[in-house]
Order: structure tokens, then C-alpha cells, then sequence
């Protein structure tokens, strides 16, 4: 579990390790935390708390790793539209077993 207002680095490596000035005429990233925070205002809702984020990434991993990676943001999607706990839709995810 990450600390308050941070979330792990996706890439895997340490922050300091991957942190360079930007180039010339880049944008500038900035935290995921706070795009989230200003994506969500700007969509008009809250943002998700810190064990809503982990639910939404465990359930992301068990899509990518049980399909192609595609399925961890489609999967996300589909819990919202579905309006279910990302608890209970990662426990739904853990039993599939799709045919094909």
C-alpha cells in the first residue's frame, strides 16, 4: 500500500531514477494523483479515495494478466458503468473464465 496522496510508479522504477528535466516545448507530467483530482473535478464527481484507487489497480492487473493489457482500462470502465464496488467486481474477475 502507498503512502497518503501517492500512488506507485507504473513503470516499476523509482521515481528519482526516471526523473529528468522536461525537453524543450514538452509538457511537464504532473502526479497521478493530481490529475485524477483535477480530472474528476472537471467531470463533476469526487475523486476516488486511496483504497478505491488499489481495488481499481488490483482489478486492473487481474485484467491485463488474465487477457492483453487492453482489458485493465476497459475493465475499469466497465465497473463504473456498472455502478458495482471494485471490490465486488474484482471478485467477480478473479472467476472468469471466458471462452475462446
Amino acid at each position: 500500500m502507498t503512502g497518503p496522496g501517492s500512488w506507485p510508479d507504473p513503470t516499476g522504477r523509482h521515481a528519482a531514477a526516471s526523473a529528468q528535466p522536461p525537453r524543450a516545448g514538452s509538457v511537464v507530467p504532473v502526479e497521478a494523483r493530481d490529475w485524477i483530482d483535477a480530472f474528476a473535478a472537471a467531470l463533476g464527481v469526487d475523486p476516488p479515495d486511496e483504497a478505491t484507487v488499489d481495488r481499481l489497480l488490483e482489478l486492473a492487473a487481474t485484467a491485463a494478466h488474465a487477457s492483453q493489457r487492453i482489458a485493465a482500462p476497459l475493465a475499469c470502465y466497465l465497473v463504473g458503468r456498472a455502478g458495482i464496488d471494485p471490490t465486488e467486481a474484482g471478485a467477480l474477475a478473479a472467476t472468469l473464465q471466458p471462452e475462446g
